[in-house]
């Protein structure tokens, strides 16, 4: 394998903001190996579902790499057999990745023994952000819950210290538990949830430092704004009549208002009263 010829982008006294998302994202998702020859080398390697090739381009392109730079990989899964598609790639690097593996103290073995927190303690407050946006785009998960957002993160239970320090961050600091594990027996992990408050302000961050996010993953915010609540049939009825006779002098807005729901469930009900050409 080739060296990189330039990785100026991790480089660690000039990492950018968006530096620090991929740092996060490689966190989760990367595997770093350490080849002890007459010059050290690192060799990441990233593999992704093929539903998120267009992510890792985007990490091709910021590496600096020819974004067609991947493999593909069909795999079938032991359970069920499933038949899945994988994309990757490899770099090797003994500059600038070194450097960074050294300095930000990523094992080879990541998954049960994580980084001392004491150079990411002392990271300013938006590259925290940036770090966990683009560790929960690797390892988060996201959903949209009846016109809310909730999430989690869930780790080797190794990671308490760091997940601690992701929670410092955000707005809503629920406790970080760690559960043993029923599946794997002498086994534990550790759980950050996330609320929706985290979640819209985490996202607000992304759009605002332009963080190339997962936009499956943090879809569950649109989602979220557009989420009309189901109602019975005969709660439905009901609305229908009470606006048939009142949105003659009322406006939507004072229909919302004067019937305590949503300005969308009043759309709704106008297109429902304009199909039954009421």
């Amino acid at each position: 394998m080739t060296l990189t010829r330039d990785l100026s982008c991790f480089n660690i006294n000039t990492m950018s903001n968006m530096a620090y998302y991929w740092l996060g994202f490689l966190l989760a998702d990367g595997h770093f190996r350490y080849n002890k020859a007459i010059i050290p080398t690192i060799e990441l390697s990233v593999e992704l579902s093929n539903k998120d090739l267009e992510h890792l381009k985007k990490l091709l392109i910021f590496l600096g790499r020819d974004e067609n730079s991947y493999t593909t990989r069909i795999r079938q899964t032991k359970v069920c057999s499933f038949i899945q598609t994988h994309v990757s790639f490899r770099i090797s690097d003994n500059n600038e990745l070194v450097k960074l593996v050294k300095y930000f103290d990523i094992h080879t073995n990541k998954t049960i023994t994580p980084p001392d927190i004491t150079i990411y303690s002392q990271l300013t407050k938006i590259q925290k952000q940036c770090l966990l946006i683009g560790y929960i785009d690797g390892d988060g998960h996201l959903r949209n819950k009846r016109g809310s957002c909730d999430g989690k993160l869930e780790c080797h239970a190794s990671w308490l210290n760091i997940y601690n320090l992701f929670n410092s961050i955000l707005q809503t600091q629920y406790d970080v538990k760690e559960y043993f594990r029923k599946d794997k027996p002498g086994k534990s992990s550790v759980i950050l949830y996330l609320s929706s408050k985290d979640i819209f302000s985490l996202f607000e961050v992304a759009i605002k430092e332009q963080l190339p996010i997962l936009e499956r993953k943090w879809s569950c915010i649109n989602k979220a704004l557009n989420y009309i609540p189901q109602y019975t049939q005969k709660e439905t009825m009901l609305l229908k009549q009470q606006v048939k006779d009142l949105r003659l002098t009322n406006t939507q807005s004072q229909l919302s208002a004067l019937l305590g729901i949503t300005k969308d469930r009043v759309k709704y009900i106008y297109k429902l009263l304009g199909k039954d050409d009421m």
